[in-house]
């Protein structure tokens, strides 16, 4: 405890350039050639927590000395990888994070609290704009497909001619599904961290935080008329701002779940089997979805607590 809380003491400077050499080592770590699995997968996963270091700076001092960390990770990716890798890098993970960090310590800061659910909802919304313009005026259909396809057969070839349709119907919506998963799981690692060294200044978020705006029940809904229309395009961007609309929702019904189990002893327990559950199988997940959709309209919450 005492170890980490010494990194209040570090200036922001130095902090931030500490955290952006951090992070280009974590997110380098998954890249280092071991023959066996089982010293490869803990460098996955370390690698998979880049974002972390970049995520604890911005929420301490703020998303500008954030930007000082995570230019370092950029600058160490365009000399490895050359600036094609270094830009990707830059639109799909840290402008996220920079953008929820910043959300949230304002949040910190302003009596118009702006909550994670609510910090986590405004990304959500971005991407889910920067898709639609995408699709709409600068990729085309085909060719989306065509790349899905290529990936799809390059990672796994066996199961291609399977899901191949479906895979590539849904692949813009995948994609930022899956920086929007790995943006949540630095988030809370993050949240962690900050409360074991500071319970008083970063004390544990409430269930109350993950509220989202009742706007995306509207954004479901557009996407089900979008998928029910006769025109390719509309249905093709409808499938994927279905998909992209159940990730707040989902965040949403675990909200609900969280606030019926939190009268349990060993509430957080259930929680975590909840979620776990709901990753594995797709009906819990699609339950959750469901709670989440229904509740500002039938109060689900309040009704059955």
């Amino acid at each position: 405890m005492g170890m980490m809380k010494k990194i209040f003491e570090i200036s922001p400077l130095r902090l931030s350039i500490l955290c952006g050499m951090l992070s280009a080592a974590l997110s380098c770590s998954s890249a280092l050639p071991f023959t066996k699995f089982i010293f490869f997968l803990p460098f996955v996963f370390l690698g998979y927590l880049w974002l972390t270091p970049i995520l604890i700076v911005s929420f301490i001092h703020g998303s500008k000395y954030g930007l000082i960390a995570g230019g370092i990770v950029i600058g160490i990716e365009i000399l490895l990888a050359g600036p094609g890798a270094a830009s990707l890098t830059f639109g799909a993970a840290l402008f996220p994070a920079l953008y929820l960090a910043h959300l949230s310590r304002y949040n910190l800061a302003s009596p118009l609290s702006l909550r994670l659910g609510e910090s986590f909802s405004r990304v959500c919304f971005v991407y889910l704009c920067l898709m639609i313009v995408s699709i709409t005026f600068i990729f085309d259909i085909d060719s989306i497909k065509l790349t899905a396809n290529t990936l799809l057969t390059a990672l796994a070839p066996q199961e291609a001619a399977r899901i191949s349709q479906s895979f590539a119907e849904l692949f813009p919506g995948i994609m930022i599904l899956s920086i929007l998963l790995s943006l949540t799981v630095n988030t809370l690692v993050t949240l962690k961290i900050l409360e074991k060294a500071s319970p008083e200044l970063y004390p544990p978020p409430q269930i109350e935080d993950f509220q989202i705006p009742s706007y995306w029940d509207i954004i479901f809904l557009i996407g089900l008329l979008l998928i029910l229309t006769k025109y390719e395009m509309f249905a093709f961007i409808g499938k994927n701002v279905l998909l992209l609309s159940c990730v707040p929702l989902y965040l949403y019904g675990l909200r609900i779940i969280g606030s019926w189990l939190n009268q349990l002893e060993n509430w957080w327990l259930w929680f975590v089997f909840a979620i776990v559950l709901s990753l594995v199988l797709v009906w819990p997940a699609m339950l959750i979805v469901l709670l989440g959709l229904l509740e500002p309209v039938l109060k689900i919450r309040n009704r059955f607590r």
